[in-house]
């Protein structure tokens, strides 16, 4: 085979997609959701470059599997608050999460 085990991934991840789309168009018509497109770029934008820090800064370095871990939970809680950077939270969103830092004081 001319890509071989690349040529099925790619496909796969092509099928998949086509499928996703064409479940959405068809299931906006029958319960329409109308779903915030922008918000989830932003976190997958976010998401990406934190993937990418990972992959330079982490995996191609060769840390203990213990800081290793350590690193990876660094970032899983860093995620939301980075998402600060994009102007992902609104205000009614903002002020929620002030009320409950408040609240455990």
């Amino acid at each position: 085979p001319r890509w071989g085990i690349y040529g099925t991934a790619l496909a796969t991840v092509g099928t998949n997609i086509i499928a996703a789309v064409l479940t959405y168009f068809f299931s906006q018509r029958l319960y329409r959701i109308d779903f915030e497109f922008k918000r989830i770029l932003k976190i997958f934008i976010m998401a990406f470059l934190l993937y990418l820090f990972y992959y330079f800064a982490i995996e191609r370095t060769h840390l203990t599997f213990g800081m290793a871990i350590i690193l990876k939970l660094v970032l899983v809680v860093i995620f939301p608050f980075s998402l600060v950077l994009l102007s992902f939270y609104n205000s009614r969103e903002i002020a929620r999460i002030q009320h409950l830092i408040h609240r455990r004081r």
